[in-house]
């Protein structure tokens, strides 16, 4: 059977550059996307017939019979990744529902399926974090992408299903959804303050690179039933991330700071708003919980055995983003 892949979350920030390098490839591309997705990110392959679409949720078994049918290949970044979900809401697509594709997946032809998890799950009081590093997660989002960490790796046990379990860093680019563009609409209205310790270690890795990890873990043997973290050749500080940031925007870096309970306080306020109006929110109060510790991972797996080697850096990664934001947003 020729190789033909289903990209889950597909209109998504990470899926949608997945489905632009596999087209780009001339890869046989299935995408599952429910009827009133926002199809900005695909509406290129779309309109060029690139793509083969299913419409349906990840949560109805029928719709993931139909997306899975003459597949062989998955790669499954559909999440919900809205740390203000509700549990249950959490539970449903990042566990329950990837249970029923697994379930699916081992009883057909799948020669790889690659599960796009976090690393935020990880114990964040590690100097250095790497893939034997404590799980300890802090929210119900991390729980559900521990649990369905655990569930791909029983089948990988039990049922002998290709599985590899990638953990990006922080994600940004273009099209980024989360985090990002909230953190460049206050520094383009000179309005941010820094409410940590400036000094914080993070590690940042570009959407292209991802997509790159997620190819050489479909070509590698050696990837099958392992985790990898992803993430970038090094880490910086949250000054040197939010200076890189400023400078794209031509605006002046913030140089006063906001007591973190303060600025949770309006991130709240905000995320109450946002509920109240059926959207989701720019921010929630849980993201403090990421730039307040030190997160400093090592890559070396995953350089090792997939060949990983993160190609884009802060400067040309933020240039990109910025350009990105700026050209799709209206002020």
């Amino acid at each position: 059977m020729k190789e033909k892949y289903l990209v889950t979350g597909a209109n998504g920030f990470i899926g949608s550059h997945i489905v632009d390098s596999l087209v780009t490839k001339r890869k046989r591309v299935k995408i599952l996307i429910r009827k009133n997705s926002n199809i900005n990110n695909i509406e290129e392959h779309i309109r060029n017939k690139s793509i083969e679409i299913v419409y349906g949720d990840l949560r109805d078994k029928e719709s993931l019979k139909k997306a899975l049918d003459e597949c062989t290949i998955i790669c499954n970044s559909g999440a919900l990744t809205d740390l203000s979900a509700s549990h249950k809401d959490l539970f449903d697509v990042n566990v329950h529902s990837l249970k029923t594709m697994l379930e699916l997946a081992s009883k057909r032809p799948i020669s790889r399926f690659v599960q796009i998890s976090s690393i935020g799950a990880f114990d964040k009081h590690h100097s250095v974090i790497n893939e034997r590093t404590p799980l300890n997660p802090i929210n119900s989002y991390e729980l559900s992408k521990v649990e369905g960490e655990r569930i791909a790796l029983s089948f990988f046990k039990e049922k002998r299903l290709a599985v590899t379990i990638l953990e990006p860093s922080a994600v940004y680019g273009r099209r980024v959804n989360i985090g990002f563009p909230y953190m460049l609409e206050v520094l383009r209205k000179e309005m941010m303050r820094y409410p940590v310790n400036e000094n914080n270690l993070l590690n940042l890795v570009y959407v292209t690179d991802v997509v790159e990890a997620i190819e050489l873990a479909i070509e590698k043997e050696e990837a099958i039933g392992e985790r990898f973290i992803i993430g970038g050749e090094k880490s910086y500080t949250y000054k040197e991330i939010v200076e890189a940031a400023a400078y794209e925007l031509g605006v002046p870096p913030p140089t006063k700071h906001i007591p973190l309970s303060i600025a949770k306080s309006f991130v709240f306020v905000n995320q109450c708003i946002s509920k109240i109006r059926k959207r989701k929110p720019e921010l929630v109060t849980n993201y403090f919980d990421y730039i307040t510790t030190d997160m400093n991972i090592d890559i070396t797996k995953a350089r090792t055995i997939l060949g990983f080697k993160p190609k884009v850096e802060l400067k040309e990664g933020m240039r990109e983003m910025v350009d990105w934001y700026l050209s799709s947003h209206t002020f």
